[in-house]
């Protein structure tokens, strides 16, 4: 839902328009010094200074305009019959600001010093005359168009804020769906490898599976739902599922974990190593009857971190055009996070083998 837009603008308007009262009063200086010039007077420094001084509390009197013109454009209707209350209200508002600048300009005149007279109400009668008034008048017109533009400023910042927060959203809910989606696959694969020990009548190995299991899904809960962890969370998290899987294939599974020094901290995506291993275990290991290796890497390659699961089996399981839910889990889950920042190939390694290949930013601040 777009937020409300808020009573009071950010600084960064009024600082814009601090700007340009001073490049208004820095031209008007320069025009004075030009004309000077065309009148064969040569202009000293400090006669400069004076222009400036002066022409400062002409343009900057202006802003004490904008707010009161601001909270007026936003309550009118130009509807209708209601377009008569507001006219007469901005001609109001319009003459007292007019009165309001000339009291604050003669006031900063004469705190400045300039020898004006001897008091501020004859001064003060005096700029509001008639002759006085068109410029005024274009005085507060300036000060509306510069409340018109905050508010434009202001809703483009909202809207900006609201799609940003609604992709934002989008993107969580895509997340957590793809996480709902993993960790049943896991659960699934699992339990049917106890099932598969248990009739084959290997309790023991049941047992200490279904042990395993429990210490690798509380480490799952304890992560909080969290997208992204620790390189050293995600290591650890591998080893675990190594632990349940070396209960169903024995000495037939050989695995090393081993990550560059330095990298501990480094974020990556929850549970985006493990569909690797997963997928390196089947289609390498288990399709092998004396077993096989799996290893699995991480490095650091400039600002991307570099994560690599190689098996030795007979070549790429699933392949690109047709991926296994983990695989297009993990790649759908790394361009959610990281967009075209990141990617995950898969390759055939010579003689034998598979690549799986993670490749994202290096950063230890969360996505």
């Amino acid at each position: 839902m777009v937020r409300p837009l808020p009573d009071s603008p950010p600084a960064t308007p009024y600082r814009v328009l601090l700007l340009v009262v001073m490049a208004f009063a820095l031209v008007t200086t320069a025009e004075h010094w030009a004309s000077m010039q065309q009148t064969a007077t040569d202009p000293s420094w400090q006669t400069i200074g004076h222009a400036l001084k002066s022409e400062l509390p002409r343009w900057g009197a202006w802003l004490l305009a904008v707010p009161p013109a601001r909270w007026l454009i936003r309550r009118s209707q130009w509807t209708g019959w209601r377009i008569i209350p507001s006219a007469l209200a901005h001609v109001g508002l319009a003459g007292l600001m007019i009165v309001v600048h000339n009291a604050v300009l003669v006031a900063a005149h004469l705190l400045i010093g300039f020898p004006m007279g001897p008091s501020f109400w004859p001064i003060f009668r005096m700029s509001l005359s008639l002759g006085n008034l068109p410029g005024s008048l274009v005085g507060y017109a300036g000060a509306t168009g510069a409340a018109l533009s905050i508010d434009y400023y202001l809703r483009f910042r909202e809207r900006s804020l609201a799609v940003a927060a609604l992709d934002r959203e989008l993107t969580e809910a895509r997340l957590e769906a793809l996480q709902r989606q993993l960790n049943p696959h896991f659960l699934f694969n699992a339990l049917n490898t106890v099932s598969m020990l248990v009739r084959r009548g290997d309790g023991e190995p049941a047992v200490d599976m279904l042990a395993k299991l429990s210490q690798f899904l509380r480490a799952t809960l304890d992560s909080g739902g969290r997208h992204e962890v620790p390189l050293a969370d995600e290591l650890a998290q591998v080893e675990r599922y190594l632990d349940i899987e070396r209960v169903r294939f024995g000495d037939r599974l050989r695995a090393t974990v081993e990550a560059s020094a330095g990298l501990d901290r480094a974020l990556v995506p929850a549970l985006a190593l493990q569909p690797l291993v997963e997928n390196a275990i089947r289609h390498g290991v288990g399709a092998r009857r004396s077993g096989g290796v799996v290893s699995v890497t991480s490095r650091r390659d400039g600002d991307r971190l570099v994560l690599e699961v190689d098996d030795n089996g007979p070549g790429p399981g699933p392949t690109e055009a047709s991926p296994g839910i983990g695989l297009a889990n993990t790649r759908a889950r790394l361009t959610a996070l990281y967009g075209a920042e990141s990617s995950l190939v898969l390759e055939a390694l010579a003689p034998e083998g598979t690549r799986a290949r993670i490749v994202l930013p290096y950063h230890t601040v969360p996505a």
